[in-house]
C-alpha cells in the first residue's frame, strides 16, 4: 500500500492562525497591524476549521 503524501494543511492552518494572533498583538503598538489581522481573519479561521475537520474526518473514515 502506498504511503500517503503529506499535505501540510494543519501546519499551514496553524501558521495562518499564528499570523492573525501576532498581528492582533502588534496592533497595540502599530495600528496598521489591525487592518492586516482583519484581512486574514475569515480565510484563516475558515481554512483552519476545514483543515482540522478534514483531518479528524479522514481518521474516522480510515478506521472503518
Amino acid at each position: 500500500m502506498l504511503k500517503p503524501t503529506k499535505t501540510y494543511k494543519r501546519e499551514v492552518a496553524l501558521g495562518m492562525l499564528a499570523y492573525y494572533f501576532v498581528m492582533q498583538t502588534l496592533a497595540v503598538w502599530y495600528p496598521d497591524a489591525l487592518a492586516a489581522a482583519d484581512a486574514v481573519k475569515i480565510p484563516a479561521f475558515t481554512f483552519a476549521a476545514g483543515a482540522f475537520a478534514l483531518d479528524a474526518g479522514a481518521k474516522q473514515w480510515q478506521k472503518q
